[in-house]
């Protein structure tokens, strides 16, 4: 009777020795599952947000545009070797901490990454590719890869970065795990994405190409696909492990992997023999310690499954949820305004020129920033609205409930008035503004994608429209939007077929009335859209990078124009024309300008670059040290548009400034309102006693070219003399003016 006490004892303590085993690498598998998934997520947020920022910026168009942007993530995460940008048909553009100039790979030409990679351009969401030895780091990473699609979808770009197997810096690598218990992640090629030995130890190099160099996963793989479902326990025996192993498996379907804990059957038989030796009372006490255990695992698996939930649907920086969670919410939120026939509003926020706090104070600085906006913003809401934070700079507010307009208008008045007052970090004292976007649920969208897209739409036109402001979105947005998305995609044409020409309007001196120079102005005639205004295009062309490549073709033309046309003329025309941001804070102007004038023995002094204030004080150190090396070359330096920006004694004594331009705005009140003629003389007043020309553009009529010459402007400029002209019109107008000599223009 006793012995089979004991034996049914022995059996029992067997099942429940196994079943424990069961349960602890089910707990550690789910634990590793949701671990792999969040981190997922995560780097699929970072990779699509850093690759947008890098197209916004032309990193496609010029690699080195991006190297600022893509050597400070890189910083962020110690696990991560590298990130990069490559093109859709795998080359590889940049990547951080290889120097400029040195050969990078072609990802599709490399039978390691070439499925992954294909395989990435193919999903909406994060691929993860086969652990790759990468030479120049010396170690194996996992390559993730994310494609940044543009409106329609189409890839532009696909952002990827290698994360660090080796070293303990993985997520997994951070899972607390019980004594003998092993982890992997199991590709479905039968390659391992990742493993963590049952041995506890990190394996050397050899051993490191022999698990990741190869399928070595295959028969693991087999035998959970023999056992079938997404989730299970399987054995496997000495003849394909060193071990005879207890296997839980979970398969993650949306990445193509499987999570896997394991267990050497020896533990498990070492820990039952162990219990079934000692007295009979201690299994009793081993029984009400394993219970207690059991509920204290369970308790500590829910904790752990909760905190991973929180972090997958909120932003760890501010703690507000996250877009994932914002969609949730919005459905919802839409769902019961339908039912209850009520509105919801969608903020769509955005901080103004946010990147230039980060680039001026640092990323830490801009990190402390975002999070005291958070705060902010979670001050003005009522229960039930929800602040998410998009990513970078963005956030959204839902506003369910809402009865009418001027509700949305006290609740967006609330907004702004809360950055009214600065915002201290540190020592450091941040004046804000933000642009924001509403959109409002049924009246002018009726589904999630709908009202975002709206909200976008609203938020754009804010911006546009000179940012701190808010805008309804309405169809004539809409219809705006549609049409910049049009001439988008059909400027890209425009450049490839050379649709864009040069008109050039002349510069007269006020005094005499000759001709001493013209202004080469860009003009677009679309086969389909008919006249596109530069004020439409030009910002089109800054957007997506092409204005480098248009700014660059733009000089060469025109300074080649000129050059034939003084010459053939006996003339000495300068030329202006006009540089952007992007061209200035991109490849060296001055050595590109150095190159054409060469080429073209151009005189520099001939040349005159016109330059917006707002360029100036975009990186102003750096804008300095070109502007003199070109004024070394002859150039002279204008600043367009004078007296509408940041107006400044300060750049005009540190900066090798030749020329002002007068803006139209002031030229064309100058006869009716006698503010506008004080300012005008003021300039003009500022300009001469600095010992620059003075140009006035938009000169219409007799009476302002009268006063302008009056107040001693040098140069006028405007249709009342002459509108922008294509190049043989221009030798028209110069042959009636006796520029040029007509008998000289009809032998040519």
């Amino acid at each position: 009777m006793a012995l089979g006490g004991f034996g049914y004892t022995a059996f029992q303590l067997w099942q429940d020795t196994h079943q424990d085993a069961l349960d602890t690498l089910t707990y550690i598998n789910q634990q590793l599952a949701q671990s792999t998934r969040a981190t997922f997520i995560k780097h699929e947020t970072i990779l699509r947000v850093v690759g947008e920022e890098l197209l916004r910026v032309g990193t496609l168009e010029d690699p080195e545009a991006g190297r600022d942007i893509i050597e400070d993530i890189a910083k962020t995460d110690p696990g991560m070797v590298a990130f990069g940008l490559g093109r859709p048909d795998g080359q590889l553009l940049i990547i951080s901490g290889v120097p400029p100039g040195k050969p990078l790979p072609n990802l599709l030409e490399h039978e390691a990454s070439a499925d992954s990679f294909r395989d990435a351009l193919a999903s909406p969401i994060l691929q993860a590719g086969r652990p790759w030895f990468m030479q120049v780091f010396d170690d194996w990473v996992i390559p993730i890869r994310k494609t940044i699609r543009d409106a329609q979808g189409n890839p532009r770009a696909v952002m990827a970065a290698g994360y660090r197997i080796t070293g303990g810096t993985t997520t997994w690598a951070e899972l607390e795990l019980p004594k003998d218990v092993g982890v992997g992640v199991l590709r479905e090629d039968g390659y391992f994405q990742y493993i963590h030995f049952v041995t506890g130890s990190e394996p050397g190099p050899d051993r490191l190409e022999e698990i990741y160099g190869q399928a070595a996963g295959g028969a693991l793989l087999a035998s959970i696909r023999k056992n079938g479902g997404n989730q299970g326990a399987i054995r496997l025996d000495k003849s394909l492990t060193v071990d005879n192993l207890l296997v839980v498996y979970k398969r993650l379907p949306e990445y193509g992997i499987y999570t896997t804990a394991a267990l050497p059957a020896s533990t498990i038989t070492d820990a039952f023999l162990a219990d079934v030796a000692g007295p009979a009372s201690l299994i009793g006490i081993y029984l009400v310690l394993a219970f207690i255990g059991y509920r204290y695992a369970l308790r500590t698996q829910r904790e752990h499954e909760n905190n991973l939930t929180w972090l997958a649907h909120h932003d760890s920086l501010t703690g507000l949820p996250n877009r994932l969670l914002m969609r949730d919410r919005l459905e919802q939120a839409l769902k019961t305004a339908q039912r209850n026939h009520h509105r919801v509003a969608l903020f769509f926020i955005d901080i103004d020129r946010f990147k230039e706090i980060n680039d001026t104070h640092g990323h830490a600085q801009g990190d402390a920033l975002l999070q005291q906006v958070a705060a902010r913003l979670l001050g003005v809401v009522r229960s039930g609205d929800t602040v998410a934070r998009l990513g970078g700079d963005e956030f959204l507010m839902i506003l369910p409930d809402i009865e009418d307009r001027e509700t949305v208008e006290v609740l967006a008045q609330r907004v702004i008035g809360q950055f009214l007052q600065p915002i201290v970090v540190g020592s450091i004292e941040h004046r804000i503004t933000t642009s924001i976007g509403v959109a409002i649920y049924p009246d002018d969208s009726h589904t999630v994608d709908e009202v975002q897209q709206h909200g976008d739409i609203a938020l754009f036109e804010a911006k546009d429209r000179g940012r701190a402001r808010h805008v309804y979105f309405d169809t004539e947005l809409n219809k705006r939007a549609q049409r910049r998305s049009e001439l988008r995609d059909a400027l890209d044409k425009a450049v490839a077929e050379n649709q864009l020409t040069l008109h050039y309007q002349p510069q007269l001196d006020a005094a005499s009335g000759r001709v001493l120079a013209v202004e080469a102005l860009l003009r677009w005639h679309s086969p389909v859209h008919g006249p596109v205004s530069p004020e439409e295009f030009i910002p089109l062309a800054e957007e997506t990078g092409l204005i480098v490549e248009i700014g660059r073709n733009v000089l060469y033309q025109a300074m080649r124009d000129i050059k034939q046309l003084n010459d053939r003329y006996g003339l000495d025309l300068s030329l202006a024309v006009n540089i952007s941001a992007h061209q200035m804070l991109g490849e060296s102007m001055s050595a590109f300008v150095g190159r054409i004038t060469s080429s073209l023995h151009f005189p520099g002094r001939n040349l005159v670059l016109e330059l917006t204030e707002s360029v100036l004080i975009k990186e102003f150190e750096r804008v300095s040290e070109e502007l003199h090396a070109l004024r070394r070359l002859g150039v002279g330096i204008a600043i367009d548009d004078f007296g509408t920006g940041y107006s400044s004694l300060s750049y005009l004594n540190r900066l090798p400034v030749t020329e002002l331009k007068i803006d139209r705005s002031f030229v064309r009140d100058i006869d009716r309102d006698p503010d506008d003629r004080t300012l005008i003389a003021s300039i003009i007043g500022l300009g001469k006693g600095q010992g620059v020309r003075l140009v006035a553009e938009g000169v219409e009529t007799a009476e302002q070219a009268r006063l302008l010459k009056e107040l001693d402007c040098d140069v006028l400029q405007g249709f009342y003399f002459s509108r922008p002209l294509p190049l043989e019109a221009l030798i028209e107008y110069l042959t009636r003016t006796t520029v040029v000599d007509s008998r000289s223009a009809s032998r040519q």
